[in-house]
């Protein structure tokens, strides 16, 4: 599709959604998502792509960034990405992303953030997602060139970065706060006696794990399933039993056979 082609048909679609507020019948909506989706060569489900679109408009009373959505998400489903993004998301390295679901970016969980706060990716290694991952405005990733990030039905909060040199892995239903940290590398070295080596560097977050806001997490730390990290806590080695409770800087476990919904 040329570029003319691309505005012409996102245009066609900033129109069909605009009217969907509007009083028409169901039947009258869906007639018309069905007769756009057509005219959308290269992605493998446009009337998926189109209804999607469709949810995420009526799940707010506003959405103020309605062209950059409809321009910025068509743009990755034509280059065979399943994402939805803010106008203001930036992906640099995404033919290095693998989608096996749905990646949304900055349409849920947005909170307190304004529309323009920037998410960005740079990816020079991997970033696959399993399932559907839902990340919020203005995180940052930066993926190292040996380097993978695995996200498996997880919830990102706003505003936390990830610097990943190695390796991070974050598991089913788990749900990371805002102004989170992940970093996997110290970039300088301190000498001293008796200093332990870490064996690996990689991050391992389970599965249905809360991280709560303002938290740090080092390199080669592992955190067993159903745990949750205390905000502002500082997580410098592992802790792989489930069902605990860890915070304080440095990290320890503060209460065990915990559970949170």
């Amino acid at each position: 599709m040329g570029w003319l082609a691309f505005f012409y048909t996102g245009s066609c679609i900033i129109k069909t959604v605009n009217n969907l507020n509007r009083p028409p019948n169901a039947g009258t909506q869906l007639a018309a998502l069905k007769s756009i989706a057509k005219r959308i060569p290269g992605i493998n489900n446009s009337y998926v792509f189109m209804t999607t679109l469709r949810k995420f408009y009526q799940s707010r009373e506003e959405f103020q960034d309605l062209h950059g959505i409809i321009y910025k998400s068509l743009f990755y489903h034509l280059k065979g990405k399943n994402i939805y993004a803010l106008g203001s998301t930036d992906i640099c390295g995404l033919e290095r992303m693998k989608i096996d679901g749905q990646l949304i970016i900055g349409l849920r969980f947005r909170g307190f953030l304004g529309r323009k706060i920037k998410t960005t990716f740079l990816i020079k290694g991997n970033f696959q997602v399993l399932n559907d991952v839902n990340i919020s405005s203005g995180c940052r990733f930066d993926v190292g060139k040996n380097a993978t990030i695995k996200l498996d039905g997880c919830v990102i909060n706003s505003e936390s970065d990830f610097i990943i040199n190695n390796g991070l892995e974050v598991g089913k239903d788990s749900r990371i706060g805002w102004n989170c940290k992940f970093t996997d590398e110290d970039f300088h070295s301190i000498h001293y006696t008796d200093k332990k080596e870490c064996s690996s560097k990689e991050i391992i977050i389970g599965e249905h794990i809360w991280i709560c806001n303002n938290v740090r997490i080092m390199k080669g730390v592992h955190i067993g399933d159903g745990s949750v990290v205390a905000a502002h806590s500082v997580v410098m080695h592992s802790f792989p039993d489930k069902n605990v409770l860890i915070g304080g800087y440095p990290a320890k476990i503060i209460k065990r056979d915990v559970w949170w919904d």
